[in-house]
């Protein structure tokens, strides 16, 4: 059963509560943010900011180095990989991971993009330790077992068999072809049917060896608490590394002359 307010009684009621709610946030005061330079011992640097009002740890992270460095005939290994990280690590199997995650309430996710390798962790304050230990765990001792690899595998399969049917799909990995071609950039992230079926165990441990050596970019929240973390002298990374054994760099729009294609799309007749 609802209740109305009409008449002139009820607009001076509405009008007095829109005045007190107007004066309780008036008595809110207003702060200065104060940004804190933290410099860890092994030398990541971080701009701090901090409140606590909230009992929330949020982490971002970000490796130097995505999916623009993975092997010609094995597109789609970053991808992979930030899909296996949290299906088993340490002594924990897939369920046993899985299980831990959600018993702390603590949400740990990964991704890849072209130019970096990246996750997020967010964890009540009071499970900081447990969850940090499972990020440790995810990130230095993946197992990747014969289970979740093979179950990761055929999603990712049947996602880009999807993606072949998409003609937006379609389109964008044409774009990007004519416009970096014999570039990594060029490539899919995702990979191709072909690529995700090439990709071993024993690629996948390499590429957590190789990636994970050197310490990430982060920020952090707690609360509010925010941070930007950089190691000394970082360059942000614009593109695939400039070594030449690895990548190339990407040539310049105007060195190209635009040009055209068409692809012919094959779709069901409307009945």
């Amino acid at each position: 059963m609802g209740m109305g307010v009409t008449g002139a009684g009820g607009r001076r009621l509405l009008g007095a509560a829109a005045f007190l709610l107007v004066g309780v946030f008036a008595l809110v005061p207003a702060r200065a943010i104060e940004i804190q330079r933290v410099v860890s011992p092994g030398g990541v640097e971080a701009w701090l900011v901090e409140d606590h009002t909230n009992p929330i740890i949020s982490v971002r992270f970000s490796f130097d180095g995505g999916a623009a460095l993975d092997p010609e005939g094995r597109e789609g290994l970053a991808e992979m990989v930030s899909s296996l990280l949290d299906e088993g690590a340490g002594d924990l199997d897939s369920q046993a991971f899985q299980r831990r995650l959600e018993d702390l309430a603590v949400r740990l996710r990964f991704d890849a993009g072209r130019d970096t390798f990246g996750g997020h962790l967010r964890t009540l304050t009071r499970n900081r330790d447990a969850a940090f230990d499972l990020l440790r765990l995810a990130l230095t001792a993946p197992r990747f077992d014969d289970e979740p690899v093979s179950r990761i595998r055929n999603q990712i399969l049947a996602g880009l068999r999807r993606d072949l049917e998409n003609p937006n799909t379609i389109a964008s990995r044409t774009l990007l072809r004519a416009l970096f071609p014999d570039h990594p950039y060029g490539r899919p992230v995702g990979g191709t049917p072909e690529s995700i079926a090439a990709i071993t165990t024993a690629g996948l441990k390499r590429f957590v060896k190789q990636r994970f050596s050197t310490p990430p970019s982060a920020g952090c929240r707690n609360g509010r608490r925010r941070a930007a973390f950089r190691r000394p002298n970082r360059r942000r990374a614009t593109r695939p590394s400039s070594s030449p054994s690895r990548c190339r760099k990407a040539p310049s729009s105007s060195a190209r002359k635009g040009s055209s294609a068409t692809i012919p799309i094959s779709t069901p007749p409307m009945s």
